[in-house]
């Protein structure tokens, strides 16, 4: 009996140290137009811009991503990736129960992040998964389009960037939300000075790098990119 419970014992703490063991990485893309995603050699769709890899082992893992010099409706594989230039490699390494997180802007350059994995990272795959009803939800469809037709019925766009600020500052928003309620304001400046506002309140931070594209500047790309890096 004793030598029973001993393997029990030995089985439970050699399962717990596996699942110690793994980790996460999440890779979020400006764009997904073109693009091809590898990681550890092995190909991953990217249709909705981010790609979220759990119960990752640690160590070392390569990540390579491809943007395609133009369309092919075959399937995407080495001999396909000479159509292909290297947009963005490196390898990282995860540490157990660390979450890793990769945002690529549609140039190449990336921020690289990593934290411990604990009840923040949970939130953000409940919230994914709509299974959490207690967590910030972004706001209502209809009391978005409330919102926006509040922006259009105003005159000014002064008015229109005090009613977004007013909302940024009380409600939560998807980053569909945000782009457009960017789109409805005029000046470039007004535009940086909001979604820097919007980023603490933006429920899927990690595809707020597909909004630069709403910027005419590349200074203004470049000053909300900065923004997202040093924010914590």
């Amino acid at each position: 009996m004793k030598t029973i419970f001993t393997l029990l014992l030995a089985t439970t703490i050699t399962s717990a140290a596996f699942a110690y063991d793994e980790g996460k990485i999440t890779i979020t893309l400006a764009s997904n137009k073109n693009m091809s995603v590898y990681v550890d050699g092995r190909q991953y769709n990217n249709d909705e811009n981010t790609i979220v890899l759990n119960d990752v082992r640690s160590g070392n893992h390569t990540i390579k991503i491809y943007q395609k010099k133009k369309k092919n409706n075959r399937r995407d594989d080495d001999r396909n990736l000479r159509n292909a230039d290297l947009l963005y490699s490196t390898t990282v390494y995860v540490k157990p129960s660390y979450h890793v997180d990769i945002m690529v802007n549609r140039f190449g350059k990336a921020l690289v992040d990593e934290r411990a994995i604990n009840s923040r990272d949970r939130w953000d795959d409940d919230w994914q998964n709509n299974n959490n009803e207690d967590y910030n939800r972004a706001l209502s469809d209809y009391d978005f389009n409330l919102l926006i037709q509040r922006m259009k019925n105003s005159w000014f766009n002064k008015d229109k960037v005090n009613i977004a600020k007013d909302a940024l500052a009380r409600d939560y928003f998807n980053t569909s939300q945000v782009r457009q309620l960017l789109q409805l304001v005029s000046f470039e400046g007004d535009k940086l000075e909001l979604a820097k506002l919007a980023y603490r309140n933006t429920v899927d931070q990690r595809s707020y790098y597909s909004l630069y594209d709403v910027f005419s500047f590349q200074s203004s790309k470049d000053e909300l990119d900065k923004y997202i890096r040093d924010y914590r």
